[in-house]
């Protein structure tokens, strides 16, 4: 079973990998809609990016929950 400091800081990276992918749609979406903003490759590689690691996040974190859940 995992140690649940190690679950912890899994779960809290997942949290925070969602919540920067969001921060991350809502600033583009928000310069797009005041015209300030020309989409880059740049910029979309970063989304991907930050998209990417939330995935990768929450599947660790779903892998640990899976393994280490107690047997009821």
């Amino acid at each position: 079973m995992a140690d649940q400091s190690h679950k912890n800081a899994l779960e809290a990276w997942s949290l925070a990998a969602t919540e920067h992918k969001r921060a991350i749609e809502a600033l583009l979406n928000q310069a797009r809609a005041d015209g300030r903003l020309e989409i880059t490759a740049e910029t979309e590689e970063y989304a991907r990016r930050a998209e990417e690691a939330g995935r990768k996040a929450k599947a660790a974190w779903e892998r640990l929950r899976a393994t280490s859940a107690d047997p009821d």
